[in-house]
């Protein structure tokens, strides 16, 4: 029980210095996945990763974590993604629609073709074509938390930071369906026809989303209801909601659907009624995913010591390109014709850093199908892939945004970047300037 003493003292440590580290390149996600390392490093993996899966082409194991921290990975994932619909303002976005709706239906879909086809290439060997695109989907969801001070800079023009959030806010929502359907296909014996694919995409999204819908608005109208009769008080408004998203999320699983998907449809249609009964209602729902969101990087940490010895050069070069320009090229294509700059552009490309989501699909992956042939080069590259993300673009945000900023003080007014667009609540903060922004 070691590792249970260790990050409670991390939690302690950072959040007493939390504002100091404020526009530093020290990151909440650095601090807790360096702390997993080290345990792992000085012997101390207890049970994290009991689970083993057959390495391609050789008798040795694989160590993943066990079923206990997959579901609590699936539960932290779950209720980010049903705090993330739940705090959106329709109308706030379609007010900054533009650059968002670019970044999510063209840059990300191109991303993961561009990843999945790389990954056929470079690990020809040991993956097959939907193997690949699950590899993709798995690595495309960005991760603002890693780069925080990027989506809360006041000194950055509102719109670039927006459409960063937005992005981050919504593309995990919208990776889950491809990560459901990449993954179905993968582990299929059957060879893939139009008519499977569609019955993929019909279970999974289908049942995924009656769930999110029948349970949002339902249990959205019920607190609502219980608040205004005054049947419901205290600390159960707030552990009522959690367990709003917590149930959506099982009941879609328990009857074939995707859990993600239905936290999501739920969050989004019972947003409203929650927001009726006060902010601070989704605040704690929230807060107590980002928890458990920072004891997914400590146990990361611990796990991916193991899982770096089996890391190719192949996984790295994947990792580079990934994170740059598998990302940035799409970046640039999805945002041509917006009237951005060369460096407005560059920055926004650079800044798709990989997390909390790729960390729980692929151990998802790992809970679904452990048989998957292409299991291990898949959720090796995936941690690679994270890994490289978490410094790279730790220790880069403070520094570039600083750059950028004062770059964008010699622009003028009328140029697409200064457009003045709403301020959007972001996600929970993990440093100090992470703090929620008011719905305008």
């Amino acid at each position: 029980m070691l590792a249970i003493g260790v990050f409670a003292l991390l939690v302690i440590g950072y959040g007493l210095v939390s504002g100091r580290l404020d526009g530093t390149p020290v990151t909440a996600p650095m601090v807790f996945v360096t702390g997993g390392l080290v345990m792992a490093a000085v012997g101390q993996m207890e049970a994290w990763s009991v689970v083993s899966s057959p390495v391609a082409g050789g008798d040795a194991t694989l160590g993943i974590p066990n079923e206990a921290l997959i579901t609590t990975a699936e539960v932290a994932l779950a209720l980010v993604l049903f705090t993330d619909a739940a705090r959106l303002r329709i109308t706030g976005v379609r007010r900054t629609a533009q650059l968002p709706s670019r970044l999510l239906l063209v840059g990300m879909p191109l991303t993961i073709v561009a990843a999945g086809i790389t990954a056929y290439v470079l690990l020809d060997s040991q993956l097959v074509f939907w193997e690949a695109l699950l590899l993709a989907s798995i690595v495309a969801p960005t991760d603002a938390a890693l780069g925080e001070v990027v989506v809360t800079s006041p000194s950055l023009p509102v719109r670039v930071r927006q459409a960063l959030n937005v992005e981050s806010g919504l593309n995990d929502g919208l990776a889950v369906p491809l990560f459901t359907i990449f993954l179905a296909l993968a582990d299929s014996e059957e060879e893939v026809t139009a008519t499977s694919a569609a019955a993929v995409i019909a279970e999974k999204i289908g049942w995924g989303a009656a769930v999110g819908v029948g349970v949002g608005l339902a249990g959205g109208a019920l607190v609502l209801l219980s608040v205004r009769h005054r049947w419901i008080t205290g600390v159960f408004r707030q552990l009522t909601i959690v367990a709003i998203g917590v149930f959506t999320w099982w009941l879609a699983e328990e009857i074939g659907g995707s859990g993600f998907i239905a936290a999501f449809v739920a969050g989004l249609l019972g947003g409203r009624l929650f927001r009726e009964i006060g902010e601070s209602i989704v605040d704690f729902t929230e807060d107590t995913g980002q928890l458990l969101n920072l004891f997914i990087f400590f146990v990361f940490g611990i796990v991916s010591w193991e899982l770096l010895q089996f890391a190719t050069w192949q996984d790295l070069v994947f990792a580079v390109l990934a994170l740059t320009v598998l990302r940035i090229v799409p970046v640039a294509i999805a945002l041509a014709g917006s009237g951005l700059s060369w460096p407005t552009v560059g920055f926004i490309g650079w800044f798709g850093p990989r997390g909390l989501a790729s960390i729980i699909l692929g151990y998802l992956a790992v809970a679904e199908v452990p048989a998957l042939p292409g299991l291990t080069p898949v959720v090796v590259a995936m941690t690679v892939t994270v890994l490289l993300s978490v410094y790279a673009h730790g220790v880069t945000a403070a520094p570039l945004v600083r750059r950028y900023a004062r770059w964008t003080t010699t622009q003028a007014e009328d140029t697409p970047e200064m457009v003045s667009v709403p301020e959007l609540p972001t996600r929970v903060g993990m440093v100090g300037s992470g703090e929620r922004r008011p719905t305008p």
